[in-house]
This record gives C-alpha cells, structure tokens and sequence, in this order.
C-alpha cells in the first residue's frame, strides 16, 4: 500500500489502538515523515500478524517477536526483519503498557 503520509497508515487488529501515539512519539523524536510511514507500516504488519495468530499486544512476548520476525523474513519483507528494526516499536508498546515487559 502507497501512503502520501504518516497520518494516512491505517492500522487495524488489536495494535490499532496505539497508532496515533507511536507516530506522535516518531514526530517528537524527530523522524522524517518518510519514516514514520515505514515505522507505521511496521506497526500495521505487526497487528495483522497477532490478530491472525489469535493475540493481543499483550502476546509479544521475545519468543513471539521471533517468531514474527521470521514470518516477515519468509515473506521477503526487505525492511526491519532484525531485532533492531523492532526495538524501537516495542520500546514505545512496552513502555505503553501494550506489550510484556523484556525478559531479563
């Protein structure tokens, strides 16, 4: 899907709820609206992901993080596939409440 603009990602599943601030948390951190789209996609894939597996934010756990992960990669999904690509996404759900603290 071609976006014009950050505000135009449209997410749906149970991470929807969250899509407004991550992208007011990526405007305030400075990144260029260009990547804010790729981020707000990311978010978007990975709401679809737990909705098709039955979660709720509250299911990315480590193990379901990798989990995605690979599926992403098994589809050839060229961006964020790594752990890196991610962490900023789940720093902003775990530090919402959304998502499971990281394990120790």
């Amino acid at each position: 899907m071609v976006t014009r603009g950050p505000s135009q990602v449209r997410v749906a599943g149970p991470l929807a709820p969250h899509a407004e601030g991550f992208r007011t948390a990526l405007a305030a951190q400075g990144f260029s609206p260009w990547s804010q789209m790729f981020y707000l996609h990311l978010l978007a894939d990975v709401s679809r992901w737990l909705d098709r597996n039955g979660l709720d934010a509250s299911g990315l756990t480590d193990a379901t993080v990798s989990a995605f992960r690979q599926d992403r990669r098994s589809r050839g999904r060229a961006r964020f596939r790594g752990t890196q690509g991610l962490a900023l996404l789940l720093s902003f759900l775990r530090d919402a409440g959304a998502a499971r603290p990281q394990a120790a």
